[in-house]
């Protein structure tokens, strides 16, 4: 038998791993995604490559060579410097808004995206992932309740671009949608659990507690909107920073051009949530829902 002697093992570190949380499915996607990855003071964008487990992943970025052919020991981290990189994301099949996100890298493991001053509070499993949030061309999901609308300043008759909106379904369901450069916001969420639905396994239970039976036909939720946004000068970014955007100061939206507030919504099952504001001197419902 001839000995072999093992000179070196080249080793290959990659600076970015991440992947990318919808929460209306409520799992981590990648299909139809694009990610770019550029020097924060750079335009030079190096494009991500999602494997198998959709995790995407970028290699020869600018000036992390020799990091990207380190050990990846405990030691190799430990004597690492990063540098600030900027990642672009969007949708090539429209069902995601465009966005992207600071990262120091190289980064150990799946990325952890994190923004303290967010709102709302990011759930416990995005603790290695980034949020997605709906366009408006966003396909219906199966079994979900689909809220529309489109977001116009009271003052100026601008569109609200990145206004983020929050909806609280059943007074417990949450669910968020940011809206485009041209104000228009898709939110997707599922239908809750009907109140008076027989309980689940209870054997004394009655099969039918409600004149709709165990069917969601005819049930209605209330919907509680609020929003946040701050008006922002210059063309709408292609790329809005999602921490930016989720940090934005608490706003109004308006019933009707008179300034009262916007009250309470209802949601119909099968049927899309379309709020509008009203022309308070004739009742009719505008386009849009004024933001002040």
């Amino acid at each position: 038998m001839t000995n072999v002697t093992i000179l070196e093992s080249p080793t290959r570190t990659t600076p970015l791993g991440v992947r990318f949380w919808d929460a209306v499915q409520q799992k981590f996607v990648a299909d139809g995604l694009v990610v770019n990855v550029r020097l924060a003071a750079s335009q030079r964008r190096i494009p991500a490559v999602a494997n198998k487990e959709g995790v995407f992943y970028a290699r020869d970025l600018p000036f992390l060579a020799a990091a990207e052919r380190g050990a990846g020991d405990d030691a190799y981290w430990a004597a690492l410097s990063s540098l600030g990189f900027i990642v672009e994301v969007s949708d090539a099949n429209g069902q995601f808004l465009s966005f992207s996100f600071p990262a120091q890298l190289p980064a150990r493991g799946v990325f952890v995206w994190s923004c303290a001053s967010a709102s709302p509070v990011v759930p416990s499993s995005l603790s290695a992932g980034v949020p997605l949030f709906s366009a408006p061309s966003r396909s219906e999901v199966a079994m979900c309740g689909t809220l529309r609308a489109q977001l116009q300043e009271a003052s100026t008759g601008l569109p609200a671009a990145g206004a983020v909106l929050h909806a609280t379904i059943a007074g417990t369901e949450q669910a968020t949608g940011i809206a485009d450069a041209l104000g228009r916001v898709a939110m997707l969420f599922p239908y809750p659990e009907p109140q008076d639905f027989p309980p689940i396994g209870d054997p004394s239970a009655s099969p039918v507690a409600s004149p709709t039976g165990s069917s969601l036909t005819g049930h209605t939720w209330p919907v509680t909107l609020t929003v946040q946004y701050a008006p922002t000068t210059g063309p709408y970014p292609p790329y809005p920073d999602l921490c930016t955007t989720l940090s934005q100061p608490s706003a109004q939206l308006l019933a009707d051009t008179s300034g009262a507030q916007l009250g309470p919504q209802t949601l119909y099952v099968g049927t899309d949530l379309i709020v509008r504001s009203v022309d308070a001197a004739t009742g009719t419902p505008l386009s849009v829902v004024l933001v002040t």
